[in-house]
């Protein structure tokens, strides 16, 4: 569970910290490739576009923490709380030895 645990807490700093590229690291490449298929750019330059055309998303992103975490053989879930909706579960995957989140948040 740490490894997943730490994975969505990573991703949840970058975000916080406006580093799309780290945050990119920890989304699985399906993501990546969604994520760039729909915005036709780069996955740090599209999750920055996607946090920054949302009015007040660095207020809503210094919010966000993972509070709970599940973990089922090669897949997991990350409850992420303090967003505009309450709390959103995201899953993980197993990627090799890494756990990736397998959609970005707000996507």
């Amino acid at each position: 569970m740490e490894g997943a645990r730490e994975a969505a807490e990573g991703y949840v700093q970058a975000l916080k910290d406006g580093d799309g590229e780290a945050a990119c690291e920890l989304l699985s490449r399906g993501a990546i490739d969604e994520l760039e298929d729909q915005t036709d750019g780069e996955c740090a330059d599209s999750l920055g576009a996607l946090f920054g055309a949302v009015e007040g998303a660095s207020e809503d992103l210094e919010r966000l923490e993972v509070t709970d975490v599940n973990v089922a053989g090669r897949v997991a879930t990350a409850t992420i709380a303090g967003g505009p909706g309450g709390k959103v579960t995201k899953e993980l995957a197993k990627e090799g030895d890494d756990w990736k989140l397998t959609s970005p948040i707000g996507g």
